[in-house]
């Protein structure tokens, strides 16, 4: 989906928490875009290679232009925390407790885990698709839970080193995750394992990151803990 055009109406409720920001030069964000923050403290829309902050509260410039030289630094406000309805990627009842990532700055939303893009825990189902979530921007450390089919794979945070436990019912264990996606296992069952085997449950390096993989023969509910470095 391309970017946002104009600013969106976000469903919030309970007390919501507000942040200000400098805005970024040569930059425009609408009410309810995604918003990111580079590693100088100016926030501006959504980038993947910068952290998500929250969800941005007014239009900036309000005039439609772009943010001149002589206004970059001006103060724009986000969400960072309280509930939010979002429309997430596959959302369905039960999904509570799920984590929530955002993909692109037209508010596309999924449960597939992404490097600096933590929006925070499904909170409450709502309708098909949409879920009300708990914001908590910033966060490095997070819980989630899936069902993988068989064969089926997981791609884990890129770019950033982590550790990993992965659990199942009767399998599982915990894994070192390297910045250029290597898996060294720490600890774990012995079904277990650190490369892409068959009958196994594997986090491992397939050469552009790291995944983890069912293996096992039939669909399991993983449990998934991500402790981030940064």
């Amino acid at each position: 989906m391309a970017d946002l055009a104009k600013s969106i109406s976000i469903l919030t409720r309970g007390k919501m928490g507000r942040m200000s920001y400098p805005i970024q030069a040569s930059n425009h964000v609408f009410a309810g875009g995604s918003i990111t923050v580079d590693s100088s403290g100016y926030a501006g829309t959504m980038t993947t290679a910068e952290r998500f902050i929250g969800l941005c509260v007014d239009e900036m410039p309000a005039n439609g232009e772009t943010v001149s030289a002589a206004q970059a630094g001006a103060d724009i406000e986000v969400y960072c925390s309280g509930e939010v309805r979002l429309a997430v990627s596959g959302a369905a009842a039960g999904d509570e407790g799920k984590a929530v990532f955002c993909s692109t700055y037209d508010n596309t939303y999924s449960y597939t885990p992404k490097a600096f893009q933590y929006v925070g825990k499904v909170v409450q189902y709502d309708s098909s698709g949409y879920v009300w979530v708990k914001l908590d921007p910033g966060n490095t450390h997070w819980t989630t839970f899936t069902s993988l089919a068989d064969d089926a794979t997981l791609a884990l945070p890129d770019a950033v080193p982590g550790v990993v436990t992965v659990l199942d019912i009767t399998e599982g264990g915990m894994t070192v995750v390297s910045s250029a996606g290597a898996c060294v296992i720490i600890g774990g069952s012995t079904n277990y394992v650190g490369t892409d085997t068959d009958a196994k449950l594997c986090v491992f390096d397939n050469g552009t990151g790291a995944y983890i993989r069912n293996r096992l023969g039939s669909t399991k509910t993983l449990h998934i803990e991500w402790f981030g470095s940064k």
